[in-house]
């Protein structure tokens, strides 16, 4: 594992032990509602419903995973990634002392 991926993991643990992975993933998600993304992302799943015979889960997610991804709005990516800064400012200079 290279020392980035190490960095990953410890981040995600970290979130996860403090708890802040899930007030992130909380605000994430109604982010998301409040700016249409799940509806848009709905509305191209039943596009891509219609048109497909036998549909598959992943199939399917997977096929709109980098579309979807693109149409998360820069705000929220922004704002999302300034509370993962301070987490992580806030964790450093925690563990400096």
């Amino acid at each position: 594992m290279s020392s980035v991926e190490e960095i990953k993991v410890q981040v995600h643990e970290k979130l996860v032990e403090t708890g802040e992975y899930d007030s992130l993933q909380a605000q994430l998600r109604l982010k998301l509602v409040e700016s249409g993304w799940f509806d848009n992302v709905n509305r191209l799943a039943l596009d891509k419903l219609s048109t497909e015979e036998n549909p598959q889960f992943d199939l399917i997610a997977q096929s709109l995973e980098d579309q979807a991804l693109s149409l998360v709005p820069d705000s929220v990516k922004i704002e999302m990634l300034q509370k993962i800064r301070k987490f992580l400012d806030n964790w450093t200079a925690d563990n400096s002392n």
